[in-house]
């Protein structure tokens, strides 16, 4: 302890200083200073984190639906119309839509199947009214029935073969697609009006409507086909223009007598 009079230090417990003699009295000895603990810091609550939100996946983009390379089925039979009321252009010009062979085999197709079907309607009705024996028409119709099919399948395919072949021999890369079209649309329109108003035409006695019907039909089916046929292969004017007329002539004669 030091005395506060003189600053003297005395031992503790001391009643006098032991430098100037200043009685310290009674007094207790104080304790030396404690040093004063710094306040407990407040505790840290932790603070919840944010979450991060989950990026938005993109969506997916729809891709663009890709053009059908098939023409609608109507399309098919405004073309036909189109290459009836234009026999002289109209088969060049629209064969340009049928660079698939797909579309040129739905044509053909169509063009087959209507034809067989009207032409075996007419016969049927035909047969029914010569012939009155039953076993006869079950034996007619039922050659009629294939007949009709094949023969048109000729005519239709087998002219587009024809002029194919002729195309291999000259070394002219023809389109075979194209060549069906316009074979298909030539036999469209001349055999219908054939077998409609020829077949029932010619059956009034002593008039022969429906001979010179027949023979006008078939005058239109070769104009339609020279026509297409000659602005598809680029022969008009061409030397090679006589290849083209043998190869029709062949498969009027090879249609007609199978």
């Amino acid at each position: 302890m030091f005395c506060p009079n003189c600053g003297k230090e005395n031992p503790d417990g001391s009643v006098f200083c032991g430098g100037c003699g200043m009685s310290f009295g009674n007094r207790a000895p104080q304790p030396a200073p404690q040093p004063v603990a710094a306040p407990a810091a407040a505790p840290v609550i932790p603070q919840p984190q944010p979450q991060a939100t989950p990026a938005a996946r993109p969506e997916p983009q729809a891709q663009p639906k890709q053009p059908s390379s098939m023409l609608p089925f109507g399309q098919h039979f405004k073309n036909l119309f189109s290459a009836t009321i234009h026999p002289v252009t109209g088969p060049a010009e629209i064969a340009g839509q049928y660079d698939k062979i797909g579309n040129a085999l739905f044509l053909a197709g169509i063009v087959v199947v209507i034809l067989w079907m009207v032409d075996f309607t007419t016969s049927l009705t035909v047969v029914s009214w010569k012939y009155l024996d039953g076993g006869e028409i079950v034996a007619r119709i039922f050659s009629e029935f294939f007949s009709s099919l094949f023969f048109y399948a000729v005519r239709v395919f087998g002219c587009a073969g024809i002029f194919t072949l002729a195309g291999i021999i000259l070394k002219e890369k023809w389109s075979f697609a194209r060549l069906l079209a316009i074979s298909a649309m030539a036999v469209a329109p001349a055999f219908l009006v054939k077998n409609l108003l020829g077949t029932y035409l010619g059956l009034i006695p002593v008039i022969r409507f429906g001979s010179l019907i027949s023979i006008a039909a078939d005058i239109y089916f070769f104009v339609m086909l020279y026509e297409g046929m000659s602005a598809e292969t680029k022969l008009t004017g061409n030397k090679k223009g006589f290849v083209l007329i043998i190869c029709m002539a062949l498969t009027g004669i090879v249609a007609n007598y199978i």
